[in-house]
């Protein structure tokens, strides 16, 4: 079976197939850019400061339809308060983006505490039913 060749459209060099990732989304089933070519992209990316910025909001939008710009209106929305503790929220990886796993529609923003305690109670408003009356005094 014969090699085949690709142009990477960045450097314009004609590499091999095994000089490109795989990319299912492409008629040939390679990227665009030559490993290479999308590591030194890499590289530069993650040293500007909106890098990060851009990859939450563009994860968001795909997997919630949601923007920054709605994203930080429902945390003015909410007062920057978890909305369930009412705890201030203090952004970054422990403020998280609550949504319902059957549906995918956002409810809102949770701190780190509460959205591990209605996940490990299964988001199911029986057994959290069931454990406000455990803690409730008798």
């Amino acid at each position: 079976m014969a090699s085949v060749t690709k142009r990477c459209r960045k450097c314009d060099t004609v590499k091999d197939s095994g000089g490109f990732y795989p990319d299912k989304r492409r008629s040939d089933g390679l990227a665009s850019y030559c490993k290479q070519c999308h590591a030194d992209y890499h590289q530069q990316a993650v040293k500007c400061p909106t890098y990060r910025h851009r990859m939450r909001e563009q994860r968001h939008l795909l997997k919630y339809g949601m923007t920054f710009e709605q994203r930080a209106l429902l945390r003015k929305q909410q007062d920057a308060r978890c909305a369930i503790c009412a705890d201030p929220l203090q952004g970054g990886r422990r403020e998280h983006l609550d949504h319902c796993h059957a549906t995918g529609r956002v409810r809102g923003l949770l701190c780190s505490e509460c959205n591990t305690g209605i996940g490990k109670l299964k988001e199911d408003p029986a057994i959290l039913r069931r454990a406000v009356e455990y803690l409730t005094p008798t």
